[in-house]
């Protein structure tokens, strides 16, 4: 009985994982996304991101540029303030 829920188990985890296992050819040509050879997606990028348009022109995804290593840091000197207050 053992042997057979183990033998169960382990058809049904493989043929769930086969259903996973389809993949999809995904190319980016001059601003335009490509899913198997049909185009899908458009694309604006700019110096602080990256969006991702529908065919209709209506922005799905939107990923913003951040680099931690050029944040300036605060000082006195580096900005003014005004003490009357």
């Amino acid at each position: 009985m053992r042997t057979i829920l183990t033998f169960c188990f382990l058809a049904i985890i493989g043929i769930s994982g086969n259903a996973f296992a389809q993949k999809s050819d995904v190319k980016i040509k001059k601003n335009t996304v490509y899913i198997n050879g049909s185009e899908c997606l458009t694309v604006d990028q700019s110096l602080a991101g990256i969006s991702f348009y529908d065919a209709n022109g209506e922005e799905i995804v939107y990923m913003q540029y951040y680099d931690k290593t050029d944040v300036q840091r605060l000082t006195r000197k580096s900005y003014s303030y005004n003490k009357e207050r």
